[in-house]
């Protein structure tokens, strides 16, 4: 092994800079190598951050709308009584909340009749309903089926299903990736490799471009069909400083987990009035932390 002090060029390449080359049991692990690692959070604060929300999109709550609801043939998104509790008079997105329950309907149907959901349009009008993809945010897709990181003449590779995903800048530091997972193919074990080789990705691409190494914060939401599930790490700044160096040996990233079990049906699950009101508090919380947090404006 490189001596610890010995300076080394590490390099991240994107997947379309060189064929990819399969895993084999032998091969170095990705993760183990960068010292990246996933672990269930005790509380729920230690991923979504302690900061107080007054305004977050309530009318979404919803309580009428349930799974019971959401797997009837007869239900009517027109039928307002439906779906309210209260007067409508005084709501005046209705046509936005019944965009959101229509969505939310479809993906339960499509989850019911095939076995798979692409819920591409519910996870952007979930952003959009949070306000994440609004400015000062800004919001892209891209796809790539693996991370390469190069040191030295060693290749270390985290290879994932090609899926698209959803990086939320914030003043030009990634603040949250959102990871949509398809039920058809969905592997606990593949789905958080790809969570932790994004978050490291996503950082160093950062610190590349700001010429810094400093803290970093960075959320990852992944979806899998209507479940949610919601990941925080903190990147230190001497992890990128013994990075500069060649691979970690002493500094390590660790990821937490909310909920704590990781599975297909383990997330929040959207269809159920309370835990759609946890997973609004969330983004909401994500969101404002994000706004006032003064290492991203450095």
């Amino acid at each position: 092994m490189t001596s610890k002090n010995s300076k080394r060029n590490v390099k991240i390449s994107e997947a379309s800079e060189l064929k990819p080359i399969p895993l084999r049991s032998s091969s170095p692990n990705f993760n183990e190598a960068l010292r990246v690692s996933i672990q269930s959070a005790l509380v729920k604060d230690h991923v979504i951050p302690e900061v107080k929300v007054t305004n977050f999109p309530k009318e979404y709550v919803l309580p009428k709308i349930n799974i019971g609801m959401l797997l009837s043939q007869d239900f009517n998104i027109e039928r307002l009584d439906d779906i309210f509790d209260n007067d409508t008079s005084n709501i005046k997105n209705i046509k936005d909340i019944q965009t959101f329950i229509n969505l939310l309907y479809s993906a339960v149907q499509n989850r019911l009749v095939s076995g798979e959901t692409n819920n591409n349009s519910l996870v952007n009008n979930l952003l959009q309903i949070s306000k994440l993809d609004t400015l000062p945010f800004n919001k892209k897709t891209r796809i790539r089926s693996s991370c390469k990181l190069f040191d030295g003449g060693n290749l270390y590779e985290s290879l994932y299903p090609k899926l698209p995903e959803l990086i939320v800048d914030y003043n030009k530091r990634k603040a949250m990736i959102v990871v949509n997972e398809y039920p058809y193919n969905f592997d606990k074990n593949i789905s958080e490799i790809r969570i932790a080789a994004e978050i490291f990705s996503c950082g160093n691409e950062t610190r590349r471009r700001t010429f810094k190494n400093s803290e970093q914060i960075i959320f990852a939401v992944r979806f899998i069909s209507t479940y949610v599930t919601f990941y925080k790490a903190v990147i230190s700044t001497e992890y990128w400083k013994e990075l500069d160096n060649g691979l970690p040996l002493d500094q390590s990233i660790l990821i937490k987990r909310w909920p704590q079990k990781n599975g297909f049906r383990t997330g929040l699950d959207i269809t159920d009035p309370n835990e759609r009101q946890e997973v609004l508090l969330a983004l909401a919380k994500i969101r404002q932390f994000i706004l006032q947090d003064a290492s991203y404006s450095r």
